[in-house]
């Protein structure tokens, strides 16, 4: 393909996508939705020039291989500053859709504060980098006297400043239910129980009506998320918190164990940058740090990413199965880039170097989690894989989120995100290309339905370090899996079998589990001032016949940023045409934390109401055991 094809290729996409964005905008005119299809367009052009940047990388060794990339061959070596400008460019959209969205719901002070926030944590790292960049390059130089001592004296001072600064206070972190439960299984553990088969969900319900976390996790078995659902390292790595009470938590120690965390990502970048690498993208780091520590859900994802830097580093290493276990046993989150970076490892190094990797991180995975595996191992690896279940209902993200509130049954979205996994993983095959870890992983993670931000500003710092770190060598070496295919005399080009193989996977998993489609909802609406409350018009698909639904209403309240949940704990606030919705043969059963109940039968159409205060933007879910359905978004324009 010629290269002025490519560039039309890329326009034309482009022109897709913010068509379908003006469209939506236009057709349903809803500022949610504005949001979500915001961040679905820059989050696809950043994973485009993420692409393009990797092919096109400006080492010499690497543009001597450009040969073997096939469809990539022609492209032009791309400066590190138009991969920053794409990540400026997707920072400043969102900034633009949030502000926008703000602005039409009557809020000004929430986004003023978080670009305050960014703003602060923005100059410490460019503070932070600019010692460590000082520092490589010092550290690289032959003729400067006692060089590394003054190259790890800058790396000091940087740690230093970040661990201070995080000491002091400086940036206030908000406790979640994910941690909560994280220090509440610590305390189970040490007093001798399993953490994965003891219920917390009491005591998380507590902190949420107490206003100690943020919200708790609902899921569509009517119920909260009350148990630990991580590997047992998750909560190793939250260090002495059990000794403290929980508001001491909150306030001094979390923010000192981000920065103590933040600081060995200093460390790890300052052993691994190559010296000669772009001083642009190490100062771009500071750009997207921020963004990744402002929407943290938890101080170990900083220990996560960390990691992850480590293992992409140190791929070569015959202890890189050791660092797979660690990451493994931390979060789920590593469990898609350490996927594809064993792809990667087999199709460079051979089934043997693979097969050593693969054994020794299971060896180290089990050893760590080998206490409450010998307790319970069925509570273990249920909750441990209960996060992929598609239990969870979705409170955000990106094309699964899109997808499901479009009207796609929540069993295909959930096959959609592992058919992406699927295509990351042949991506990884056909390109042999490292640094594609941290976009590929974005891809896949953009296809789950109840995604967070922190998904996705994790993954693109991880993309960010990845082309600042050194060892790429093992890149020219053949292409495993490319020589097989043309030993077969296959020649088509890679992102071509991908994307094919993506609409089979996609295809098959919709033709091979049909499900009726259980609801379709007409009218969706707001009250004015006197009468806040939601409505929606339900009619019956032939899927809910002789099933009772619990519905919960998701609203953004005016003059807040506070997405709040009603329904949740028997509040009771439902009504169907009128009347109360409560169903009287219905029986409860423990942990059941919603009784706003319908029940709808083949040929029913009928109108619920769900009350709240202050409503500005709110949409419902439906939901039983066997999934979920999202309502259509209003917005109050009574303010």
């Amino acid at each position: 393909m010629r290269e002025r094809d490519k560039r039309s290729l890329l326009f034309i996409a482009s022109a897709v996508l913010l068509s379908i964005e003006a469209s939506w905008i236009l057709g349903i005119g809803t500022v949610s939705n504005f949001i979500e299809i915001t961040a679905m367009l820059v989050f696809s052009l950043f994973i485009a020039s993420s692409f393009v940047y990797v092919f096109s990388f400006s080492s010499d060794t690497v543009r001597s291989a450009r040969e073997r990339d096939g469809a990539f061959a022609s492209l032009p070596i791309v400066r590190p500053t138009f991969f920053l400008s794409a990540i400026l460019v997707l920072m400043l959209a969102v900034l633009v859709s949030q502000s926008y969205a703000l602005h039409q719901l009557n809020f000004s002070m929430p986004i003023v504060q978080a670009l305050m926030d960014y703003t602060v944590v923005f100059v410490l790292f460019l503070l932070s980098f600019s010692l460590v960049a000082i520092g490589v390059r010092i550290g690289s130089a032959k003729h400067v006297r006692n060089g590394a001592a003054i190259s790890y004296s800058f790396l000091a001072a940087a740690v230093l400043v970040v661990i201070l600064f995080f000491s002091l206070g400086a940036v206030h972190y908000v406790l979640n239910d994910e941690t909560f439960i994280g220090i509440q299984s610590f305390e189970v553990l040490v007093s001798g129980g399993n953490p994965y088969a003891t219920s917390i969900s009491q005591q998380v319900y507590n902190a949420y009506t107490s206003k100690i976390i943020t919200a708790p996790t609902v899921t569509s078995n009517n119920s909260i998320v009350g148990s630990l659902e991580y590997p047992l390292l998750y909560i190793l790595s939250l260090p002495f918190y059990y000794l403290f009470n929980i508001h001491t938590v909150e306030h001094f120690l979390l923010p000192v164990e981000i920065g103590v965390f933040a600081a060995l990502i200093l460390a790890s970048l300052f052993k691994s940058i190559e010296p000669r690498r772009d001083s642009v993208l190490i100062y771009g780091l500071a750009l997207v740090v921020p963004f990744m520590i402002n929407t943290l859900t938890s101080p170990t994802l900083v220990l996560l990413f960390v990691l992850l830097v480590i293992l992409f580093w140190k791929s070569e290493s015959r202890y890189a199965g050791v660092l797979f276990g660690i990451a493994a046993s931390l979060q789920q989150l590593a469990w898609i880039p350490l996927l594809l970076l064993f792809v990667y490892i087999l199709n460079n190094n051979g089934s043997r170097r693979a097969a050593t990797v693969l054994l020794t991180a299971a060896v180290t995975f089990l050893l760590i989690n080998a206490y409450p595996i010998m307790l319970n191992s069925g509570a273990f690896f249920s909750g441990v894989l209960a996060p992929a279940g598609g239990s969870i209902i979705p409170t955000g993200g990106l094309f699964g989120y899109y997808i499901l509130a479009s009207g796609v049954p929540e069993h295909v979205v959930t096959k959609v995100y592992f058919a992406a996994i699927a295509v990351s993983v042949s991506v990884m095959l056909f390109t042999n290309k490292k640094r594609l870890l941290g976009p590929l992983s974005l891809l896949s993670f953009m296809f789950l339905d109840h995604g967070l931000a922190v998904y996705f500003t994790l993954f693109v710092t991880l993309t960010v370090a990845t082309m600042l770190i050194g060892n790429n060598s093992s890149d020219e070496r053949a292409n495993r899996f490319m020589v097989f295919l043309r030993s077969r005399g296959e020649t088509a080009p890679p992102l071509s079998l991908a994307l094919v193989a993506l609409l089979v996977v996609v295809f098959s998993f919709y033709v091979a589990a049909p499900r009726p489609v259980p609801f379709y909802f007409y009218n969706a609406s707001i009250g004015g001032p006197m009468n806040n409350t939601y409505s929606v018009s339900v009619a019956a698909g032939s899927g809910s016949a002789n099933e009772t639904f619990h519905v919960l209403l998701e609203a953004m309240m005016l003059k807040s940023y506070h997405v709040s949940s009603f329904g949740l704990f028997g509040s009771g606030v439902l009504s169907v045409n009128g009347a109360p919705s409560l169903q009287p043969n219905y029986t409860f059963s423990t942990g059941d934390i919603n009784d706003n109940m319908l029940a709808l039968r083949n040929t029913s159409t009928v109108r619920i109401s769900i009350k709240a205060e202050n409503l500005s933007a709110a949409r419902c879910m439906i939901y039983s055991a066997s999934g979920f359905v999202l309502c259509p978004v209003a917005v109050s324009r009574a303010n």
